[in-house]
C-alpha cells in the first residue's frame, strides 16, 4: 500500500488498510476504523454524559472512536453497546470484553477482544513524521534509541507510540498512572518491541514485560500490546 498522509486517504483506501491491519491481528482480537466527521451512529446517552463540556472535534473524534469500538465488538458477535467513560477517563468496556481506543488528526482505531487468555488490550496511532526534538527526553533514553536504530527523531515517535500502547493495555490492570520511563525498551526484533517495568506497579512486578507489536504504513504509525493471562 503507498505511503500517504493519513489526512488524504480516500475511503477506499481507509477500508483496504482496515483490512490490511485486521489480516494481522493476533487470534481473538478484532479491529475497526472509522474517521470523525463522517455518517456515524449518534453516541449512547451514557457516553453523551461526557461530552458535554467539549468541543465539537473533540465531540467528533469520541463519536468516531466509539463507533470503532463498536464494529470491532460487532466482529465478535457484540450487539451494539454503549461504551461510556469511566471516572479515570477510561472507556468501560461491557462485562467478559476487554478493548482500547486510540484517535490521530480524526482517525480512529479500536480493537476488541473476549475476556478469557487476553486480560487487557493496548492500541496506538501516530503520524509516522518525527518526534519534535524538545519531548525525546521525556520519552526515551539514548540506549531505548539506538536500540530502536534509524533517525533519533523517529525512532522516538515510534517509542512514544509502543509506550502508549503499552500503557494502555496495562491500565486496566493496575490502574496506575506513570510516565514513560516506567517502562525501558529491553529488545527489539524487527516489528515486535520488548518492554520491561522499571519498578514495581501491581499487578506487575518489576522486570516484569510488555510486548507490543508494530506497524508502519501509509503514512502512520501503529502499536498494539495484547497482555494474555
Amino acid at each position: 500500500m503507498r505511503a500517504a498522509a493519513p489526512e488524504v486517504l480516500a475511503p477506499q483506501e481507509l477500508e483496504a488498510l482496515c483490512r490490511t491491519l485486521q489480516a494481522q491481528m493476533p487470534t481473538g482480537v478484532a479491529l475497526a476504523m472509522t474517521r470523525a466527521g463522517g455518517d456515524l451512529p449518534a453516541l449512547y446517552p451514557a457516553e453523551s454524559a461526557a461530552m458535554t463540556r467539549a468541543v465539537p472535534r473533540r465531540v467528533a473524534e469520541f463519536t468516531a472512536g466509539r463507533a470503532a469500538a463498536r464494529m470491532a465488538l460487532s466482529q465478535l458477535g457484540v450487539a451494539p453497546v454503549a461504551i461510556p467513560m469511566g471516572s479515570d477517563r477510561a472507556p468501560v468496556w461491557p462485562s467478559g470484553l476487554c478493548g482500547s481506543i486510540s484517535h490521530m488528526d480524526g482517525l480512529c482505531i479500536a480493537v476488541a477482544a473476549r475476556e478469557g487468555n487476553i486480560a487487557a488490550l493496548g492500541i496506538d496511532v501516530e503520524s509516522a513524521a518525527a518526534l519534535d526534538a524538545d519531548l525525546m527526553p521525556s520519552i526515551a533514553t539514548s540506549l531505548e534509541l539506538r536500540r530502536m536504530g534509524g533517525a533519533p527523531s523517529l525512532a522516538a515517535k515510534r517509542l512514544f507510540s509502543a509506550k502508549e500502547a503499552a500503557y494502555k493495555a496495562q491500565f486496566p490492570l493496575s490502574r496506575r498512572v506513570f510516565g514513560f520511563h516506567t517502562l525501558g525498551l529491553a529488545e527489539r526484533q524487527a516489528d515486535t518491541l520488548t518492554f520491561r517495568f522499571s519498578e514495581e506497579v501491581p499487578p506487575f512486578v518489576a522486570g516484569s514485560r510488555i510486548v507490543v507489536r508494530q506497524w508502519e504504513i501509509a503514512g502512520l504509525c501503529l502499536s498494539l500490546s495484547v497482555l494474555r493471562r
